[in-house]
């Protein structure tokens, strides 16, 4: 979700972003006293050790957490000053969580950096909030002690003549079940299988061109669960689109230098799907005007295959 011009001069108050994933509902209130920005913001329930960008990396906290991690961003870097209040609810707690010893963890220049420590408020939902953040990557509500898992998910994969080969290796003592998930764009996964847990195991998946990402979801008996860390092939297509330029106000091309009459979808950065377009063979202007700004990710399919994604950003 995105909202426009929050900041001096411009919106000046509370603006709440209504935000969640599909199980819970974890929405910020943001305020920023520095200047006028544009931001975004997302959930998801997983807290990894490490970051690049927006992927995560390594070991997933499992203790002194809370099972969300917001996204926020803003359009030009540099200048704001904000307050985020974070709401959260009981179920997302791990069982160690400490409510008395909250702390809103914000992961920058390679960790995560705790702000003050105190008490959340509410009685389910909760809420917690930290001011001066003058920055946007990751934000957590954690403990001090917080820390990451005990058992080891580790996932690989292969590329074979017709599928992509998933191998995994699973440290856990009371796992119940894996679920194989996958994405086309690293962020929005879905479940592509469901199976009786077991510590080391495979499976083929057809493969479909473009890039295709996985992970593992793996639950254990009492209903938690962690997520491996993600994997991706790049099935490159074997025919030529070019998509420019990345970087763009009104609208941007898309090169179909293919005989075949393909699609095109614009998602944004919470799964949402914001135009479908039909391109022809030759130049395609795309025509963004109605597309509010921030980062969008772009899909073409044939009639039967995704060929081609990427990431292109409207300013």
């Amino acid at each position: 979700m995105s909202v426009e011009n929050i900041g001096a001069g411009a919106r000046t108050g509370t603006v709440n972003f209504p935000i969640g994933t599909s199980e819970n509902y974890n929405p910020i209130a943001f305020t920023n006293s520095g200047v006028a920005d544009n931001f975004s913001a997302r959930v998801q329930p997983t807290v990894y050790e490490n970051y690049i960008g927006e992927i995560g990396t390594g070991a997933i906290y499992a203790s002194g957490i809370v099972h969300a991690n917001w996204f926020i961003t803003e359009a030009v870097a540099g200048g704001s000053n904000a307050q985020i209040s974070f709401q959260w609810n009981g179920n997302q707690e791990a069982n160690s969580f400490d409510k008395n010893t909250t702390a809103v963890g914000h992961y920058t220049s390679g960790s995560w950096n705790l702000g003050s420590i105190g008490s959340a408020t509410g009685s389910n939902p909760y809420t917690y909030s930290r001011a001066g953040i003058t920055s946007f990557s990751p934000f957590a509500i954690m403990n001090n002690n917080a820390i990451v898992p005990m058992q080891s998910i580790k996932l690989s994969v292969i590329k074979t003549s017709n599928s992509n080969k998933l191998n995994w290796n699973i440290i856990a003592t009371d796992a119940a079940q894996i679920e194989i998930q996958k994405s086309n764009n690293g962020i929005n996964f879905l479940s592509i299988n469901k199976q009786v847990f077991i510590a080391n195991g495979y499976y083929n998946d057809d493969r479909i061109i473009g890039k295709n990402y996985y992970r593992l979801k793996v639950v254990d008996k009492n209903g938690s669960y962690s997520y491996s860390n993600i994997v991706v092939v790049d099935d490159k297509a074997t025919i030529n689109v070019q998509v420019y330029p990345s970087v763009f106000n009104q609208s941007f091309t898309v090169q179909n230098n293919t005989n075949q009459k393909l699609q095109l979808q614009l998602i944004d950065i919470t799964g949402k799907q914001l135009l479908q377009q039909s391109l022809f063979t030759g130049t395609n202007i795309i025509d963004t005007k109605q597309i509010i700004t921030g980062i969008l990710f772009y899909q073409i399919a044939s009639e039967n295959n995704i060929i081609q994604t990427g990431k292109i950003i409207k300013q």
